[in-house]
């Protein structure tokens, strides 16, 4: 009877640690409270222009180099959210593209801001063969999200340059900001740093063509278009709508890329001052029609 007993002891004990590994296995790698970002995860776009800056270093040194006057080529991504399946057939895609330069992911590879999001996010940005850039949109900017952006990525602002194109990269989330304005002291003061490129792009990621929450008002819509044309910006980069879309004021074009939904991303050509754009897919990639011409200003 005794030894029954025993038997039966230890079976419950191994069914009980048996329990709790499996309760421990499944419990998740981060809280919904957690903002922490490990160590191989921080600082990544602070990586990437440190790579796009050696490969800048490269072509000054070696004049002879062909590459100097190679086109600028820039892969853009934008609105990945949670469709990880899709994000990652477009970073295989990306990567066939082997005269990429850069890539640049325009905001909201979240949905609310959460760090398991941001995780997920990065084990498929992480295969992204060319330096990536990643700019911070609004669902990235949720709760927690600002301070995970800044440990994972770094500054909302900067301003980089390759082959003669300077962009300068502007987080223009307001709601998220709880700001009743946008931040545009911190776009001039990027823009007004000095420069030798003969080029500029803005890159954020709400457009002023945005309409359905009225984030930007019409003064707002031509002050941003003024600060753009004071510092001879030429086109102004986004996502946000989901869809893609040209729009040329002024002689400054407004460009929004399509979501990664169903595969979808475009390639960004600056060859000779002029700046061309792919929409691509799986089928292949195809030239982005020119822009509408919408006058001097936003109505």
């Amino acid at each position: 009877m005794n030894r029954s007993r025993a038997r039966f002891g230890h079976a419950l004990l191994a069914v009980a640690a048996f329990g709790l590994a499996a309760i421990a296995s499944c419990t998740p790698k981060f809280t919904a409270h957690d903002a922490r970002v490990p160590a191989h995860q921080s600082q990544l776009n602070r990586k990437s222009l440190r790579r796009i800056a050696a490969a800048e270093d490269t072509r000054r040194l070696d004049l002879a180099k062909a590459s100097l006057q190679a086109a600028l080529k820039v892969g853009i991504v934008t609105d990945s959210h949670n469709d990880y399946e899709d994000f990652e057939k477009v970073v295989a895609l990306m990567n066939g593209h082997a005269d990429l330069d850069f890539v640049l992911l325009i905001g909201d590879f979240t949905n609310v801001g959460m760090i398991w999001e941001y995780d997920q996010a990065w084990k498929v940005m992480k295969n992204v063969r060319a330096p990536l850039v990643t700019v911070q949109g609004n669902h990235d900017a949720v709760g927690f999200g600002k301070d995970i952006y800044n440990d994972m990525f770094g500054a909302t602002d900067f301003g980089f340059s390759v082959k003669g194109v300077r962009f300068v990269v502007w987080a223009n989330a307001k709601l998220e900001y709880e700001r009743t304005s946008h931040r545009f002291d911190a776009l001039q003061r990027e823009l007004a740093k000095p420069t030798d490129a003969q080029k500029t792009i803005v890159v954020s990621h709400i457009p002023p063509t945005e309409s359905e929450s009225q984030i930007y008002s019409t003064a707002e819509k031509n002050e941003f278009h003024g600060i753009l044309k004071s510092h001879n910006a030429t086109v102004s980069l986004h996502g946000h709508l989901h869809a893609r879309g040209r729009q040329r004021v002024d002689g400054i074009d407004y460009v929004t890329v399509q979501r990664v939904r169903d595969v979808n991303y475009s390639i960004l050509t600056v060859k000779d001052g002029a700046a061309t754009f792919e929409h691509c897919t799986t089928g292949g990639c195809e030239s982005t029609p020119e822009p509408t011409v919408s006058g001097d200003k936003w109505h």
